[in-house]
């Protein structure tokens, strides 16, 4: 004894809202997390690596320190200028995604620069 069940004009009004709102989800969610900000977001992430890296160095120095710092500062510019090739709203150098470590870490390491240049500086000439 079974019996036909017919669906009724509520039920049909609530699976097209549903279908419409699942779409509309799709299409935003599609459109935040473009090949754009990801790009933007690992630039930043790695922005914010390299000033951690930086800050440690100086926290806890060693003999190659000097060297290391120099070293990551040249990444640094490097994903600056990749930020900025990108069109990624944090260019200038303080990521979205990480907009409060760098800014913790920025005064070290722009201390770091003068620092950290003239030794390498100095110490290229004899090597070379």
């Amino acid at each position: 004894m079974s019996r036909k069940r017919t669906v009724g004009r509520r039920q049909k009004i609530i699976v097209c809202v549903s279908a419409a709102a699942l779409v509309g989800g799709i299409a935003i969610a599609t459109t935040g997390t473009s090949q754009a900000s990801v790009a933007c977001d690992g630039l930043a992430t790695a922005l914010s690596n390299n000033q951690k890296f930086i800050a440690d160095q100086q926290a806890h120095p060693d003999a190659q320190s000097a060297a290391r710092i120099a070293n990551r500062q040249a990444v640094i510019k490097e994903i600056q200028v990749k930020q900025r090739a990108a069109g990624c709203s944090g260019g200038a150098g303080e990521g979205d995604a990480a907009g409060a470590p760098p800014a913790a870490n920025e005064p070290p390491a722009s201390s770091a620069p003068p620092a950290a240049s003239a030794p390498p500086a100095s110490q290229a000439p004899p090597g070379s």
